[in-house]
């Protein structure tokens, strides 16, 4: 029915006498035959006529019909014969055939308007109107007449005529009767049966008419058209009646034209269409067997009516601004009526509907229309994982977005919101009852069921307990609300939902369950195979009818597959029905899960089991979470199940986590409080599971309750870092997929069992460190004196080594070892006896007793003896008659065999033979050790716990094996770059273990698992530094740093901190380069450290199933490690020597800058304690990163932590900068007082400023300025820190206030801000005796200081945030008070400090202007002022010219202030300033470049990168340039027309020679620009700007006016303006203009594009390049205003070779930038008068290798339907290459990408059209042969229309107009494609 054919026949049914069906007319005879049937048309012969209107609607059909149809209207154009038809037959018999045949004609294809070529479609729209005007009383006596045909034709007429268009559409509804009394009844469906053949239906014919308005009609219409309700009610309320074709024509109009986004018809109309009874017949139409796309089509239509609240049923309450209340009652209406449980369609619909929706799932849940009690019913296990379903879905989006809103004022429990969920959660179909009954029921199917519905409900609840959670930024008050409505719905659910014991008693069964009999699976013989739901009743019947498998208080669990015992019980018969038994149980389980059928879960039967168990699991765990009190006690069950040896490793992960839900991890502060008391009492079995477990998620679980259980002894004082050092020596320990073989993993239960049990056994107390400590060292001492025989030698060797590795590990952790230290040395020299007098690497030291000589060894010479005992062998004295060289042969022997016997004891003997052997024999024997080992699949722990013991193994393997150790170390980095630490290799099978490339390569495996903590420590070696400086050796380290996990990091920080203080030890005494190098790899890895904890999240960002977590316990600790570390005191109180040639320079230059005084002192001190002030702000960088992004929710206590650690540091450094100040005053050495300076200024961004004041004002008040002398030295250099101090001070609290409120938080709690009262007399004076200090003794360091201090307050006045502080508002005042001697101190013997100075002083105090305006006009007039002190002592000093250019800042204050002060008096007495500046300066820049060259127009922008370019202009136009140009310009404008236009033009002629290149205006090449320095860069562009600013000046005079106010302007502004027309002129300007374009050509040539110019933040970009981007839209800004001033001189001009340049540069490097084609569009608009061809540049725009595609893109169809809209063109735009534009896509594309390709295509838009039109007013041919084809591109716009209201829609619009009106040989083609756009004009193009 939606063909453009599509009418019904009239004659359908009846027999066609008289017309054959394959009739042919020649062309010849058409005029004849159409003669002939216009004859009998208007014949009174009813026969005669009916015939010929048959025969004529049988031709239009014909292929010829449109040539027939063009011939009758070229013949007749008013059709007159049918209208005499029409007339004749009025109220006779026979008037369906004349609306018939009139319908046909109106619907022919050839009489369509985008195909009228010969006028045809005008002909017919004017005889269809004729019939609406006219005719529309006829046709409603057809309607009223009881013929069907009659009635069916005059439906079919009136819907040919609404088909012609959308205007034909909305006159027919304007004008017809849809009143008519009876025109709603033809709506009706009538059965054949029910009538005579003689009549006819009429509902097909009424359907197509009704939605024809909705087809063709515009959106306004719909809107209007739809409230005629009876006649769409009548099309929509039988809809279940009607044919397929019909439904579907029906449903697709109405979701193409209605249910859209564009539709403009309201929610509530949309309602009202979709009513009970259309809702219902869609209902039962998708619910069809069969219905294929009928049904699809039903489902699609009611869907979008019941989820999207713009169609009126779903509401939207929450929508802004006008929210929806829709129709709840009629929505669950019909979610009742969906079969929801048989049709897939209505399943998905009505899951669809309540997602996210929890006040339509209640409703629906409490009225749940299926039963669930009835466990027996076919239908139970649908209906039960439907209510699964419907409550996952309601968990689905944001159901509980009502918290938003109340997020101030939470609900109760009694609220609406709340009972909704809670009704979602246990809905009363769904009770406690019910749900447990199904959970005790003895069908295993059915307990499946009962289970997916209470896992569902409690990952509701938990979604919503989660939520409540999340609510934050709210009083202490309100938050106590939250939890007490958190604690009531708890309580709540608790009642509601099943008893845990239930689930406990279930869980009970899993250690001893039983198989279910095989006959619980077996259907009865003689049970048939009816259809699926019977197989499924029947499967359920013979499971509840056999009462031997029933089995009370138990499981029936799962049976195996063909057990041995029942296999004669199984007929042969009977396997087949079997086998299909199965499958069904499949299936059911299948569907209760929502699992696919075809799912790799569930393979055996077996499998059903123990995914149910696993299920069961995740229901306690969600159930824990969501009530953490509801399992308490049930600890230890758990752990009796975990205990059970043949559980699967899936069950294993589900109850170790369980159990880590538990504890309660992860806790918010990195502790928990819900450990159970007695939890150690299952170490051992978390120790197995962590160290002999192949499974990485296992491992990591048992990690974590083997931390809590170590905790849960209180021996650690809640220390993890110390429980972590007892686990990493751990036998087989490793947090990652372990790659252990079958006999290594008995190898390791072996020896861990051992260790293990030994760590079980540790008790004891001991003051300072953990019980464990000292209660292991001592126990190990016990056990090895022991000669009971408990353990083997190899065992107690085994504990020995573990303990002494452990407590190596926690004696390199310490911040402060000593203590500990000297602890092990007490007991191990009591404990080892005699032994301690044996030499470690005697044969005589038995094996057991060595790891605890070594760490006697170790502890005695940890902090700062000199060591004493390495390893050195000579490899010529290497013996193979050693026990254990025979031992190593033995075993190659049997590995040769290939293993001979079994493996594991072979593994086994060669360990203990390793753990007996000297470090000597490993070393001389290391290359078969370490290649035998990896063969044998021996687990690196182990391996590494024995060859890294020794502290200086490596060293000695490097001096004896080189050839084994850098190969190796070569080829591990090379593995670890490819494939990662975490991937295990082996050896190669066909391994030589005598050659040297195998142990290299066993090795290389060795070093690439081992740990970082195990590999830092045996590298770093004070006895070969060689080793250590290696770089392959610093790489491998950093490749560890993916171990570096939050809790391991705080370990490995403690570790490399202990070696870099030993190496500074060790430096003191002396200085070697290869120390120097040792500590840079430190602090290399240290800072490696902070980088790689600042990518970690803080854990309550984190999921509970992450990695990593960065808990605020691990913040402070990272904090107080470093800076409570001695080697920070050490800094302080003892730095190393310093660097006297530096020191000496430093002393020397103590009346220079600030900058430079502080550059040399850094320079001063020693490079290693550069590393420790590197490492401090290092730390507390990282400590301000993370607290300012995350400082609301770190608690306070370790921020406080935090703060007393630093106040306690600053302290300690303030009294040491005292101490050595005093010693600085008295004895004159200013050394160590430079290296406390230096500590101090590296910290001050972190110190408070107040303390910084004091401690200024301290050292100002230890002073006597009496005594001060130039010579004085050493005083000299007390001040400059005071100075110093005093800046950084000011230059912190500027800072602080510069930041907005929420981020000075952390400062306020740092720094104790609230609980400091500043005394505001201390600063007045402070700076007081500053001014006094710079006045008097001239010290440049003072005036330095002045400038930095009142800079800074400038600075935070001139920030509007609406507040000022108190100390702000202080400081300006004691600004303003400043003494007035300062102004004749800046004035005398000025520098470019003093000059800034002066010009911020007169900026903050009106009267130092005054002061310094008498005084600068008085020395300009040269007239002494009698009795001026401040005159006399100026006049004394003649200023040269260079000082007086450092003034010119303060004087263009002094003209800017009298300019808005004296307005009209200004001129006359404030002239001499710009007139005296002019001459100088014109002077100079008539010789431009040596001129700006020079030193005093270099401005210190610093390394900083402007925020902005707003503010990049201001630097600009703040520097002495710019202020130049500023006084130029007064100059200009006081002088009227005393600067001739000859004058004007030699000024700027000096800068600009005859030919133009961008050297004239840039000044240098690409080359020479220096990217990577601010300096430089804002320096270049600074003169370049003002190059550009002064030319203009001279150009266009008129351009000052916007400076000065217009009644003072007038009248010395009549006479500047350049003579209009001059040739001279206008010549110089050209030239000015072709050399900015020029210059603009070359940096969009040579420098890339930076996008986002005007809003992006520069400093974010890392270089220079944005602030040249910011130059290149300066020049074409210039570019576009100039153009505006040039405007009358251009337009006459025949070309304009600038704009084709412009052109062609921006087509070719700008053409994605949005900015640049908005100037470019904005020149083209102000020269769209001009005279000059615009040919070329639209030849250039429209053969861009990108534009059809920018163009098209616009539309949402494929670019792909394109094609070459354009011909090769043989210009230079051939070889164009832009950068590829991304399509328009709207799917995942960033929203700012989207509007900036919108504004590209929207410029380039908007510059065709006003290149079209320009070219149109200059007399373009559109039929010469330019390359422009009108026709294609009137084409590709018609394809990239979208007809909507959008700014491009419009555009596009536009530029069609414009085409159209300049095709004049194209208008047949543009009538063709009338009222087609967007892929229908692409389809009819191609």
């Amino acid at each position: 029915m939606a063909s453009d054919n599509g009418t019904e026949s009239e004659y359908e049914g009846e027999q066609e006498e008289g017309v054959s069906k394959a009739a042919v007319i020649e062309t010849s005879s058409f005029e004849a035959k159409l003669d002939e049937l216009l004859h009998k048309i208007k014949s009174i012969e009813i026969k005669l006529f009916s015939e010929a209107a048959k025969e004529f609607v049988k031709l239009l059909k014909a292929d010829a019909g449109a040539e027939l149809l063009r011939l009758y209207v070229r013949t007749s154009p008013s059709l007159s014969e049918l209208l005499e038809a029409w007339k004749l037959r009025q109220g006779k018999p026979g008037t369906s055939y004349v609306l018939s045949l009139i319908s046909a004609i109106l619907c022919h294809p050839q009489g369509r308007r985008y195909n009228d070529k010969l006028g045809v479609s005008r002909a017919l729209d004017k005889f269809a109107r004729l019939i609406v005007d006219e005719k529309l009383e006829d046709v409603y006596k057809e309607l009223n007449s009881k013929d069907g045909k009659r009635q069916n034709a005059a439906l079919l007429l009136m819907g040919s005529v609404v088909r012609r268009g959308s205007g034909f559409a909305s006159e027919v509804a304007k004008k017809f009767d849809f009143k008519l009394q009876g025109f709603s009844k033809l709506s009706e469906y009538k059965k054949r049966t029910q009538i005579d053949k003689k009549k006819h239906s009429t509902r097909k014919s009424f359907v197509g008419f009704a939605m024809l308005f909705l087809e063709m009609g515009k959106p306004g219409l719909l809107r209007w058209v739809l409230q005629q309700r009876d006649m769409y009610s009548g099309v929509l309320r039988v809809l279940g009646n009607d044919d397929d074709e019909t439904v579907m024509y029906i449903l697709v109009t109405l979701r193409d034209r209605v249910l859209t986004d564009e539709s403009l018809v309201p929610p509530g109309l949309r309602s009202v269409l979709f009513g009970s009874v259309t809702l219902e017949q869609l209902v039962n139409i998708s619910g069809r067997e069969n219905g294929g796309v009928s049904a699809e089509l039903a489902y699609s239509v009611l869907l979008m009516v019941c989820t999207d609240p713009s169609n009126g049923l779903m509401p939207a309450l929450d929508r802004k601004p006008n929210p929806l209340k829709g129709n709840p009652t009629r929505l669950l209406g019909v979610m009742k009526k969906l079969r929801a449980t048989e049709v897939s369609y209505h399943k998905d619909l009505l899951l669809a509907t309540l997602r996210g929706r929890p006040t339509l799932g209640a409703a629906y849940m409490n009225e749940f229309p299926y039963s669930v009690e009835d466990h027996a019913s076919p239908i139970w296990f649908s209906s039960v994982s439907l209510a699964a379903s419907l409550i996952s879905s309601v968990a689905v989006g944001n159901p509980f977005g009502f918290l938003d809103a109340m997020s101030h004022d939470p609900p109760s429990l009694e609220s609406a919101d709340v009972q909704d969920i809670l009704s979602c959660i246990c809905p009363r179909p769904l009770n406690r009852s019910v749900v447990t009954k199904g959970l005790l029921h003895s069908d295993f199917l059915v307990k499946h069921g009962a289970l997916r519905l209470l896992l569902e409900a409690l990952k509701l609840l938990d979604s919503f307990i989660g939520s409540l959670n999340c609510i934050s930024g709210v009083s202490s008050q309100m938050m106590e609300k939250w939890v007490l409505l958190k604690q009531d719905i708890q309580n709540e659910v608790r009642t509601l939902l099943p008893d845990t014991q239930v689930l406990l008693t279930l869980l009970s069964s899993l250690g001893a369950h039983g198989r279910t009999p095989k006959s619980s699976l077996k259907r009865k013989p003689g049970l048939e195979k009816n259809s699926e739901k019977s197989r499924l009743k029947k499967l359920k019947a013979a499971v509840l009818n056999e009462d031997s498998d029933i089995i009370v208080g138990g499981i029936s669990s799962v049976p195996d597959i063909s057990m041995p015992e029942d296999h004669d019980m199984v007929a042969d018969a009977h396997m087949t029905d079997e086998l299909d038994t199965e499958k069904e149980f499949f299936n059911v389980i299948s569907e209760i899960w929502g699992l696919y059928p075809k799912s790799n879960l569930l393979v055996e039967l077996k499998d059903v089991e123990m995914y149910f168990y696993s299920k069961l699991i995740d229901t306690l765990k969600i159930y824990l979470r969501a009530v953490p009190t509801v399992l308490e006690g049930s600890f230890d069950f758990f752990m009796n199940l975990l205990s059970s040896p043949a559980l699967p490793i899936d069950l294993q992960c589900s109850l170790l986590s369980l159990l880590t839900e538990y504890i309660g991890f992860p806790p918010a502060n990195g502790k928990s409080n819900r450990i159970p008391l007695l939890m150690y009492r299952h170490l051992q079995t978390f120790m197995n599971l962590l160290t002999l477990s192949r499974n990485s998620e296992i491992k990591n679980q048992a990690y974590i309750l083997a931390r809590a259980a170590m905790l849960s002894t209180g021996a650690f004082d809640r220390d993890l870092c110390e429980i972590d050092a007892w686990f990493l020596f751990l036998p087989g320990y490793s947090r990652t997929k372990s790659p252990i073989e079958v006999q290594a993993v008995e190898v390791l239960q072996s020896l861990s069992g051992v260790v293990i049990s030994f760590l079980e056994g540790c008790k004891g107390m001991s003051p300072k460190f953990s019980p464990l400590t000292i209660c292991a060292l001592d126990k190990c001492l016990r056990l090895l004196n022991s000669s009971s025989g408990t353990f083997s030698l190899p065992e107690k060797s085994m504990i020995s080594l573990y303990v002494c590795n452990t407590l190596k590990y926690l004696l390199q952790t310490q911040v402060d070892a000593r203590l500990l230290s000297d602890l092990i040395q007490s007991v191990l020299s009591k404990g080892l006896g005699d032994r301690h007098s044996i030499v470690i690497d005697s044969g005589d030291f038995l094996c057991e007793w060595r790891p605890l000589k070594s760490l006697l060894h170790f502890s005695q010479i940890a902090l700062y003896q000199q060591p004493q005992y390495f390893l050195s062998i000579d490899k010529t004295a290497i013996a193979d008659d050693s026990s254990f060289a025979k031992k190593l042969a033995e075993v190659k022997k049997v590995i040769r065999d290939e293993y001979g016997g079994e493996l594991t004891g072979i593994v086994k003997a060669f360990y203990s033979a390793m753990l007996c052997a000297t470090p000597e024999d490993l070393l001389m024997n290391f290359p078969s050790v370490v290649a035998i080992s990896v063969k044998l699949g021996l687990p690196i722990p182990l391996l590494s716990s024995i060859i890294f013991s020794e502290q200086n193994f490596l060293v000695g393997l490097s001096n004896l094996w080189p050839e084994v150790f850098f190969p190796g170390l070569e080829l591990a980095l090379v593995m670890i770059h490819k494939k990662g630490n975490g991937d295990a290799e082996g050896m190669p099978s066909d391994i030589d273990f005598d050659t040297i490339e195998s142990a290299a390569t066993a090795f290389s495996l060795l070093l690439k698992q081992v740990p970082f903590h195990v590999l830092f420590s045996a590298v770093i070696s004070i006895d070969a530094l060689y080793l250590s400086e290696h770089s392959k050796i610093q790489d491998l380290l950093l490749t560890k740093r993916s171990e570096w996990t939050s809790g391991y990091v705080i370990s490995c920080l403690r570790l490399v901190l202990f070696w870099f203080h030993r190496v500074r030890f060790f430096y003191r005494n002396k200085q070697l380069t290869e120390l120097e190098h040792l500590s840079d790899t430190c602090l290399i890895l240290v800072k490696n450290m902070f980088s790689q904890l600042l990518t970690l999240k803080p854990d309550f960002e984190c999921s509970m199933d992450s990695e990593v977590l960065l808990s605020a316990e691990t913040i402070r600790e990272v904090a107080e490690t470093i800076l409570c570390h001695p080697e920070v005191m050490s800094l302080l109180n003892c730095p190393m020597s310093w660097n006297k040639e530096v020191s000496q320079m430093t002393t020397g230059l103590v009346g220079n800058d600030l900058d430079t005084f502080l550059s040399l002192s850094r320079q001063s001190l020693h490079k290693l304690d550069h590393q420790i002030l590197d490492l401090l702000t290092a730390t507390l960088d990282y400590y301000l990163s993370v607290s300012k992004s995350h400082n609301s929710v770190i608690e306070d206590g370790a921020k406080r932590t935090f703060q007393r650690a630093f106040s306690s540091l600053v302290q300690r450094l303030f009294i040491v900068v005292r101490d050595r100040f005093d010693l600085c005053i008295a004895s004159g050495d200013s050394l160590p007082l430079l290296s406390s300076f230096c500590a101090v200024h590296a910290l001050i961004q972190s110190i408070s400023p107040f303390e910084l004041l004091e401690l200024g004002h301290w050292m100002f008040s230890r002073i006597d300025v009496n005594e001060l002398t130039v010579e004085n030295v050493h005083v000299m250099s007390a001040l400059c820190v005071g100075f110093s101090v005093v800046v950084g001070a000011f230059e912190v609290f500027t800072s602080y206030l510069q930041q907005p409120l929420i981020k000075r938080v952390l400062y306020d709690f740092l720094w104790e801000v609230e609980e400091k009262n500043f005394d505001v007399n201390l600063l007045e004076d402070i700076y007081v005796k500053v001014c006094k200090l710079a006045c008097n003794f001239k010290l440049d360091s003072a005036d330095s200081c002045l400038l930095r201090t009142i800079g800074a307050v400038l600075r935070q006045k001139n920030m509007h945030h609406g507040e000022y502080h108190p100390l702000s508002i202080a400081m300006s005042r004691v600004i303003i008070s400043t003494p007035v001697e300062m102004v004749s101190h800046c004035i005398c013997r000025t520098s470019i400090v003093k000059a800034k100075l002066l010009h911020l002083l007169i900026q903050m105090s009106p009267l130092h202007l005054s002061i310094f305006g008498k005084l600068f006009l008085s020395i300009l007039n040269k007239k002494n002022l009698s009795n001026d002190i401040l005159m006399k002592e100026v006049s004394s000093y003649a200023l040269p010219d260079q000082d007086y250019m450092m003034l010119l800042p303060a004087a263009l204050s002094l003209l800017n202030s009298a300019f808005v002060k004296f307005e009209k008096h200004f001129c006359h007495r404030f002239k001499i300033i710009p007139s005296f500046y002019s001459k100088m300066l014109l002077n100079g820049f008539m010789h431009w470049k040596s001129f700006v060259s020079g030193d005093i127009f270099l401005e210190d922008y610093g390394n900083t990168l402007p925020s902005s370019a707003e503010e990049l202009f201001n630097l600009v136009d703040g520097s002495l340039l710019g202020k130049s140009i500023h006084m130029l310009r007064y100059h200009l404008f006081l002088s009227g027309d005393s600067v001739k236009l000859k004058k004007r033009l030699e000024l700027f002629n000096s800068i600009f020679a005859c030919s133009v290149t961008h050297e004239e205006l840039i000044g240098c090449d690409a080359t020479e620009m220096d990217f990577n320095s601010v300096n430089k860069s804002m320096n270049h562009i600074n003169k370049v700007i003002a190059k550009i600013s002064f030319c203009r000046m001279m150009l266009f005079p008129e351009d000052d006016k916007v400076l000065f106010m217009a009644k003072e302007a007038d009248e010395g502004l009549k006479e500047t303006s350049l003579i209009l027309g001059s040739n001279k002129v206008d010549s110089a300007r050209m030239h000015f203009m072709n050399a900015l374009v020029g210059a603009w050509q070359w940096m969009v040539k040579k420098l890339p594009i930076v996008p986002e110019y005007s809003t992006s933040m520069l400093a974010s970009n890392g270089d220079c390049l944005c602030l040249y981007r910011c130059l290149e839209v300066f020049i074409l800004r210039n570019i576009f205003q100039l153009t505006r001033k040039m405007h009358d001189y251009l337009i006459q001009l025949e070309s304009i070779p600038f704009v084709e340049q412009l052109m062609r540069s921006t087509l070719l490097h700008r053409f994605e930038d949005s900015y640049t084609l908005r100037i470019l569009r904005s020149i083209h608009l102000l020269l769209s008068e001009g005279k000059f061809s615009r040919v070329l540049c639209l030849q250039m725009l429209l053969g861009h290798s990108q534009f059809g595609y920018m163009i098209h893109s616009i539309s949402k169809p494929s670019v792909t339907e394109i094609g070459t809209f354009f011909r090769s063109m043989s210009s230079i735009l051939r070889l164009l290459v832009t950068p590829h534009i991304h399509s328009y896509v709207t799917d995942g594309k960033d929203d700012q990408e989207t509007a900036e390709m919108c504004k590209k295509q929207l410029e380039i838009l908007k510059i065709l059209r006003i290149l079209l039109s320009g070219a149109n007013q200059s007399g373009f041919d559109s039929g010469s042969d330019n390359g422009i084809n009108l026709k294609e591109l009137h084409s590709l716009l018609l394809s990239s229309y979208g007809a909507t209201l959008s700014e491009i829609d419009l555009e596009i619009y536009s530029l069609m107009n414009v085409v159209e009106s300049m095709h004049s040989s194209g208008s047949e083609y543009i009538t063709e494609m009338d009222y087609l756009w967007g892929t229908a004009a692409t389809k009819v193009n191609k």
